[in-house]
């Protein structure tokens, strides 16, 4: 209301000024008087000039001259009436602040002017709510299972199964690691990694030998599985049927860039898949492929599958790196 008020004050000034205006500037023709109210009219809606310079432009519109003590009269007046229009404005965002107040906002909040579009809130979830995660990843909680890693040569295969097997022990659980017995690059028995990394286990000929040896653990990894028969297949289902935890490791494809031996299926029946990638030999970007070499060539790829070897004989490649034998557009053929 006192805001209401102060507007009302302001507007009854500016019919004093008009109607002095008017008096002053009686003896003008009636036309001129027309367009003054007119103008004044217009001024006084706008609220930012006043009538003395609505008159000001109609004496240069008619080509009058304009008396000094006239215009400096005027020129006291245009800066009084700005001054007491910034004062009025300042009062009456003052008096605004209690009836924001009152609303139950806070006084320091800025809300955009009448007619602006204001810009939308984007509401943050609570904490206490739960997000769905990204990649949904829940191991069984109970029973056995099957979970492979798989991906090229040195891109810490064995690492990550013998890491996730001494979990497993540090968890108080019997574990035992199982490898094909024509693995003997680094260790007759122990499974070695390319880094070096190393822990004990059971070097075995064949998959009855693998299951039999596997009873009474919680825990069992199998690397280099890709060097099994595809019986490997069926005996790692079996113990997970049988409530054991199955880790097995081993590369997914050969060097001619195939699915090698059993992996395809067990990746297929498998639980839990990680797909682990090596850094190229030649350009040092992600690696997802195995070359295997020859004098420093590429391997004919007419050569038998299964050749042990390690930095002497193979090399990480990605797609653009690697390079086919020299006989693989006859086989393909």
């Amino acid at each position: 209301m006192r805001s209401l008020s102060c507007a009302a004050r302001r507007g009854a000034c500016g019919v004093q000024h008009r109607d002095a205006a008017r008096r002053e500037h009686a003896e003008r023709p009636q036309a001129v008087l027309d367009a003054v109210e007119r103008r004044s009219n217009v001024q006084a809606t706008d609220g930012h000039v006043s009538t003395m310079e609505a008159l000001e432009c109609l004496d240069r519109s008619h080509g009058d001259e304009i008396d000094p003590v006239d215009a400096g009269r005027r020129e006291r007046e245009r800066g009084g009436a700005r001054v007491g229009g910034h004062q009025g404005d300042a009062h009456t965002r003052s008096e605004q602040k209690p009836h924001t107040a009152r609303q139950g906002r806070s006084p320091h909040r800025h809300h955009a002017p009448t007619g602006r579009r204001q810009a939308p809130v984007t509401r943050r979830p609570s904490a206490g709510r739960s997000r769905i995660p990204l990649v949904i990843r829940v191991p069984p909680q109970r029973g056995g299972w099957l979970e492979v890693v798989c991906g090229p040569m040195f891109s810490g295969k064995s690492e990550e199964m013998i890491r996730r097997l001494r979990r497993a022990e540090i968890a108080g659980q019997r574990v035992l690691l199982f490898k094909p017995r024509i693995d003997d690059r680094y260790d007759a028995a122990d499974v070695v990694s390319h880094a070096g990394v190393r822990m004990s286990a059971v070097p075995v000929d064949g998959c009855a030998e693998l299951v039999a040896r596997a009873r009474g653990c919680d825990v069992v990894g199998i690397d280099e599985v890709q060097f099994f028969e595809q019986t490997i297949v069926d005996a790692a289902l079996a113990l997970a049927a049988g409530g054991v935890r199955v880790v097995a490791a081993g590369l997914d494809q050969d060097f001619r860039r195939r699915p090698f031996g059993p992996m395809p299926e067990l990746l297929s029946r498998a639980e839990l898949v990680d797909k682990l990638q090596a850094v190229c030999h030649r350009c040092g970007g992600p690696a997802s492929t195995t070359q295997r070499l020859v004098d420093g060539m590429p391997a004919s790829y007419s050569g038998e599958t299964i050749v042990v070897g390690a930095r002497d004989s193979y090399e990480a490649r990605c797609r653009d790196c690697h390079q086919a034998g020299t006989d693989a557009v006859q086989l393909v053929a």
